[in-house]
């Protein structure tokens, strides 16, 4: 896969369950190498997501 996203460009992935978007989601942000290939990220450039796995316990405020 090879793509370029600009700077303000909101991406949304959709697709089948175990296609691998938080693999990929995880790759983009850093927290997991990819197996083969490269990611190359501007240094301003800013990844977020929202994780399935979210700790929720309740100590804290949603911003938190």
């Amino acid at each position: 896969m090879k793509t370029t996203v600009t700077s303000g460009l909101l991406l949304v992935l959709s697709a089948p369950s175990g296609a691998g978007k938080t693999t990929l989601m995880k790759i983009l942000a850093g927290e997991l190498e990819p197996s083969s290939g490269t990611v190359r990220r501007s240094p301003e450039a800013r990844v977020g997501y929202l994780r399935q796995d979210q700790d929720l316990s309740g100590a804290g405020t949603l911003f938190e």
